[in-house]
Parts: structure tokens; C-alpha cells; sequence
């Protein structure tokens, strides 16, 4: 029985072919995933805290397509900003995971001024269910009359921080559109305590 024959030129050629489409995919890859400096977490920061320049670090890493960052160059318009999703620490920072909290339709976003004792101790991060409990003043002296007995729904849409002073707190929330008007009025005159509630 006859042995076949290997030619070979025909075996140089598919070695040559096997290499080239190796070569190929090599140039590909790199060019889809070439390294870039973009900017990573280097902290955890949770949804709603405001992003310091200490969070935030840079790497060099290949990022695929489809794949969100956010270019190191344009590091410092992230500071000072909140998380817009929770952060851990060593992710990279996506177009759309730090900025401007934004309340949903047919919800209004208030800034709230509390002194000490009007939000409980424990942390309240962004997406805590709260009630605006409407409280008499020390101004009323008890001549305002009765206050509403009901509380108003609210979210806390970035964790309270507390001001240089040490006493008092600001934090943001929102509330139902019809709602907005008396929250800010009762808030102006200091008549509001938070009360967190459990989902």
C-alpha cells in the first residue's frame, strides 16, 4: 500500500497562514482593547455621597468596546460631585455614574437645613425612605395652632453632610410635585424633622 506523499511547500504555507491569522487576531485585539489612562475608583464611595479627589485614581487598562470610562484628563469635573450609583472601590467611573442627582417625573428635589436632633444619627444614603414630620417652631409660642398630624413622604437623594459647624445638616430629598411648596415653607421656618422609615 502506497504512503501518501507531504508536499512540502504545502506544509510552509499553512504554517504561514496559521501564523498571519494569529498575527491578525493579536492586531485586533490590541487595537479593540488598547491601554488608556481613564479614571477608577481608589475608594469606596456609596450612591449619593459627594466624590472627593482622594476617590479617585488613574490606571492604565485596556477598555473593550461597549465598556464605559471616563478619560483621566477629565478627572477633576468628577470632584465635588455625587454618585450617581454605589462605587467600589477599583471599578471604573462610568459617563453616568458620578453627576447631578435628578428627581424623578412628577417628583421635586428640595435642599433641607436641619439642626441637631431633626434626622436620626444613623447614615441615610441616597434612596432611604423618609417622612417630613411637620413640628412647632420655639417662635410659635404655641399660638400657630395645631400642626398637620400626617408626615410627608420623602427619599433622600444624596446622604446629609454635616456643615462646618458641626450642628447643623443639609440634605437633599424629594417629594411628590404637590408636596414641594409646603416642604420648602416649613423648612424656611425650621419646622420639619425627618424620621426614617423601613421599607
Amino acid at each position: 500500500m502506497l504512503r501518501p506523499r507531504r508536499s512540502p511547500r504545502l506544509i510552509v504555507i499553512g504554517v504561514l497562514v496559521a501564523c498571519l491569522g494569529a498575527l491578525g487576531a493579536a492586531v485586533a485585539f490590541t487595537q479593540t482593547t488598547h491601554a488608556q489612562p481613564v479614571v477608577v475608583m481608589v475608594a469606596d464611595v456609596a450612591r449619593g455621597e459627594v466624590v472627593e479627589r482622594g476617590d479617585l485614581g488613574v490606571a492604565e487598562v485596556g477598555v473593550p468596546p461597549g465598556v464605559e470610562s471616563f478619560s483621566a484628563d477629565r478627572i477633576s469635573e468628577l470632584v465635588g460631585r455625587h454618585a450617581l450609583v454605589d462605587l467600589p472601590a477599583g471599578v471604573l467611573v462610568g459617563s453616568t455614574s458620578i453627576g447631578t442627582p435628578v428627581a424623578e417625573e412628577g417628583m421635586s428635589q428640595l435642599g433641607l437645613k436641619l439642626g441637631a436632633g431633626r434626622l436620626p444619627a444613623s447614615p441615610l444614603p441616597a434612596g432611604t425612605t423618609v417622612l417630613l414630620v411637620p413640628v412647632p417652631t420655639k417662635d410659635d409660642g404655641g399660638s400657630a395652632g395645631p400642626m398637620p398630624n400626617e408626615g410627608i413622604p420623602a427619599t433622600v437623594v444624596s446622604q446629609p453632610t454635616v456643615l462646618p459647624d458641626g450642628a447643623t445638616w443639609v440634605v437633599d430629598v424629594a417629594v411628590a410635585d404637590e408636596q414641594a411648596v409646603r416642604v420648602a415653607q416649613l423648612a424656611a421656618g425650621d419646622a420639619l424633622v425627618v424620621v426614617r422609615q423601613e421599607r
